[in-house]
């Protein structure tokens, strides 16, 4: 595709890199946390957050739902994915947000976080 390009690298690495010609340009960021030796999610957030307070959608892949314990999530070196796990990184990326829960109705697979602007 003429308008694709391609990056090769760690994810917080890349946005350092593509995130600032995207300055103006509302995002959605789908983040994927689930790398096995290098859970990068937290510096992907803080990378977001130098460049679009408050202009993204931020959606969060295979992340605990608090009501819901038998909806499968991710953890890494004992920590859960969580929304306390990333909230004060996303405290940083909006000024006022909201986060709702994506579940799937197969219950093998994850739910995703999406916080967005009030």
């Amino acid at each position: 595709m003429p308008n694709t390009h391609c990056y090769y690298g760690r994810s917080s690495d890349v946005l350092r890199i593509i995130l600032p010609k995207l300055s103006e340009e509302p995002v959605l960021f789908y983040l994927d946390a689930n790398e096995y030796d290098d859970w990068s999610l937290l510096e992907e957030l803080e990378v977001i957050s130098r460049t679009h307070k408050d202009n993204c959608v931020v959606v969060i892949d295979d992340c605990k739902v608090l009501i819901r314990s038998n909806v499968p999530f991710y953890s890494y070196k004992g920590e859960e994915l969580s929304l306390k796990y990333v909230q004060c990184a996303l405290n940083k990326i909006f000024s006022d947000y909201e986060v709702v829960y994506l579940v799937p109705k197969n219950p093998n697979h994850r739910a995703k976080l999406v916080a967005k602007p009030r």
